[in-house]
């Protein structure tokens, strides 16, 4: 059994690969990874792993192309099967002795690969799981469509691999162009089960190809295979099949019955060629689905309409509430009574518990309640989100109801909750990542949506280094989420001023709304004496940068807390585990980190990049005299010299800030008082809410948002 990982730049996500590897409970395997020239520490964290803490090899000084690289992996491997998994990505624990047994009573199968668990960045579940045929005669079939295999879910036999002519020397798609020739040599299948996390970020091989490039790919290996995958079919035909079905395709329309005819002539000649039955392979679900997608989603458009012109006639669309909010205006009274805040795919209660912030969020969402305005949460969770009902303090609770899948969900979510968004004086997205969902209901029930956004995925994209094509596709999906918005809430100037200079959303519908902080829950304590020097909140992720933090903090032989937990968490741990003055506390719940705050003398802050750091303005409002690194985000926050030392990423002016801010008091009290000052006259959460809400009551007394949709042109985005 040989492990094969090709490695560039892959921090900060290589030792959770690794550390997956080294967890599986089938353990007789070697690991080779090849190395591609990285430059941001990969390679020592191989040379730490590979060989010493796994058996195996890594090829340090021979960078090549991703699928030479791969190719030079299987050549230099030892073992009969071969297991695949990128370095951004993480292998369940059973993954390798649930595959290896398959493989074992399989000796049909060439390569078997399984359902894939999605996560970001950030290492957390989006809450999507991508799931492939574990029918031979479909996998043969659909592959023909698209690629469903995982690269990092595939256990494949080498023999096989070697046969079909191994890896070619492709920067991009060698996986899917193997899997056609290996076609040639067994099948190939998923198991049902999700073995894999695939993480998407925005320096991952498939967000750097552009959606043109990818379809460009997937076309010549169409046009390439088509002939021995459908012998006897006419490669035209077999194509024209194919532009209309595969999601590579460019038209995805309603096919004729012409197309639908070749299809199925398609699905006779391959069974031929295996020598299955011509008519249970016409059967299969996922030729089915191919052949009669048009016409089934006609269908449901169809359902849908009616169901939206039967909720109409109940008074539950626009009209009513329309009628509704002109009666409280002209009494005078508030037009906004009920508000639905639709969470952001990623999160939910339970997200915000295990992180310590969910008392954070719903003290913001009380106040709406003290103010007469209902408040609905609409999480894209199941029900583990039953267990926080106690801590909502009035708050409504919406999620994903028992027995519905979680992709079911994601799709039907602006029905499950019909009834709590039509009755909803304004429908809320919490960040861009649930804009989409948000708007879908909004147009739905034909209700007002705000989008409120704590950051931009666009800027921060370009603040970390993606590709331009990655970063023109973020602002593409956000100028179409903000164009539909009746307001649009960002948290600074600057991000205000990004979407101006677009020119997608009107500068009347854009408000700056900051976010918040609790000044009377952070607040200084002068009783408390400080007991470490240096305090940071911050994920363990890769752009919070705090090795920069911690290599100052040893430098100087000053004490350091460090407060969160992420992806790095491991690898920090294991690389200060000789400095028993930083500490690693892990996350802690919102409402006892004042405490831990007053006890420190400095708050350090050593981001890459931010939208508008929470973490910082809670340093603030204690009093705390704030160090961080100059950047957008946090340089939109404060001012340097005056309510913060701000210092570059690169170089030692972050180490010689921190040690101004620890040696001079009187500078240390004077930055702390500023900060305080600062928060409690521009963040204290009383002045934010009121902004948030008055945009809120703004959009809600103007109607529905602007271009509003009917139900079919819902369906239709």
């Amino acid at each position: 059994m040989s492990w094969l990982m090709p490695v560039r730049n892959a921090m900060p996500y290589l030792p959770a690969a690794l550390e997956s590897i080294a967890r599986q409970t089938y353990c007789d395997a070697e690991v080779l990874a090849w190395d591609n020239g990285s430059t941001d520490g990969s390679r020592e964290v191989l040379s730490a792993w590979v060989g010493e803490r796994l058996p195996g090899r890594a090829f340090l000084d021979r960078p090549l192309a991703l699928g030479a690289s791969r190719a030079r992996l299987v050549e230099e491997s030892k073992g009969e099967y071969l297991a695949f998994l990128d370095a951004d990505d993480v292998a369940e624990p059973s993954r390798l002795a649930r595959q290896v047994a398959v493989l074992d009573a399989s000796p049909e199968l060439v390569a078997v690969g399984s359902a894939a668990r999605i996560i970001d960045g950030e290492g957390r579940s989006t809450g999507e799981t991508w799931r492939y045929p574990t029918d031979p005669r479909e996998a043969r079939w659909e592959l023909f469509f698209a690629n469903c295999l995982v690269t990092s879910s595939v256990l494949a036999r080498r023999a096989a691999i070697l046969a079909a002519g191994n890896f070619r020397a492709l920067d991009a798609g060698e996986d899917y162009e193997l899997w056609l020739r290996l076609l040639e040599r067994g099948e190939v299948r998923s198991l049902p089960e999700p073995l894999v996390r695939y993480r998407r970020h925005p320096k991952s091989v498939s967000s750097a190809s552009s959606g043109a490039e990818r379809a460009a790919r997937a076309r010549r290996l169409a046009r390439a295979h088509a002939a021995r995958l459908f012998p006897g079919v006419p490669r035209a035909q077999a194509l024209r099949v194919w532009e209309e079905r595969s999601p590579y395709g460019g038209r995805r329309g309603p096919g004729t019955w012409r197309s639908v005819r070749i299809g199925h002539r398609m699905a006779r000649a391959m069974a031929r060629q295996r020598g299955w039955d011509p008519a249970d392979v016409v059967r299969l679900p996922a030729v089915e689905r191919v052949l009669t997608r048009p016409r089934r989603r006609d269908r449901l458009r169809e359902g849908l309409g009616r169901l939206g012109a039967r909720a109409a006639g109940l008074g539950l669309g626009a009209g009513a509430h329309a009628l509704a909010r002109t009666r409280r205006q002209r009494s005078g009274a508030s037009s906004l009574r009920r508000v639905v805040f639709v969470v952001s795919e990623g999160f939910s209660l339970d997200a915000w518990a295990r992180l310590g912030l969910l008392e954070r969020h719903l003290a913001y969402f009380r106040r709406y309640l003290e103010v007469g305005i209902e408040v609905t949460l609409v999480s894209p969770a199941g029900a583990v989100e039953e267990r926080y009902r106690d801590a909502l303090g009035g708050i409504r609770l919406g999620y994903g109801p028992p027995g519905l899948s979680p992709d079911a969900y994601r799709v039907l979510l602006p029905l499950v909750h019909g009834r709590t968004f039509a009755a909803a004086d304004a429908i809320v997205s919490l960040q861009v990542r649930a804009g989409a969902q948000a708007l879908r209901a909004a147009r739905l029930w034909g209700r007002p949506f705000v989008a409120r956004a704590g950051y931009l995925p666009s800027l921060n994209a370009e603040a970390a280094g993606a590709s331009g094509e990655q970063v023109r596709r973020e602002a593409e999906r956000e100028d179409a989420l903000f164009a539909a918005a009746a307001r649009v809430l960002v948290t600074s100037p600057r991000m205000a001023d990004a979407l101006a200079r677009r020119g997608a959303v009107a500068a009347s519908r854009v408000r700056v709304v900051p976010n918040p902080v609790d000044v009377d829950r952070f607040r200084p304590n002068p009783e408390v004496r400080p007991e470490v020097d240096v305090v940071c909140v911050a994920g363990l992720r890769a752009n919070k940068n705090l090795s920069l933090l911690l290599d100052a903090v040893v430098a100087l032989s000053a004490s350091a807390w460090v407060i969160g937990d992420g992806p790095l968490g491991d690898w920090l741990r294991a690389r200060y585990v000789d400095q028993p003055r930083i500490r690693f506390l892990g996350c802690v719940p919102n409402e006892e980190l004042p405490a831990l705050l007053q006890r420190a003398r400095v708050f350090a802050f050593p981001t890459r990049y931010e939208g508008h750091p929470k973490a910082v303005l809670e340093a603030l409002a204690c009093g705390l005299p704030v160090v961080a690194t100059a950047v957008p985000g946090v340089a939109d926050l404060v001012e340097h010299g005056r309510t913060a030392l701000l210092a570059p990423l690169e170089g030692d002016g972050f180490r010689a800030a921190l040690a101004r801010a620890l040696s001079d008091p009187t500078l240390a009290a004077r930055l702390g008082a500023a900060g305080r000052r600062l928060a409690v006259e521009r963040f204290a959460s009383e002045r934010v809410h009121t902004l948030e809400r008055e945009a809120i009551e703004e959009a809600a007394r103007e109607g529905v948002a602007p271009e509003p949709g009917s139900l079919a042109a819902w369906w239709a985005s």
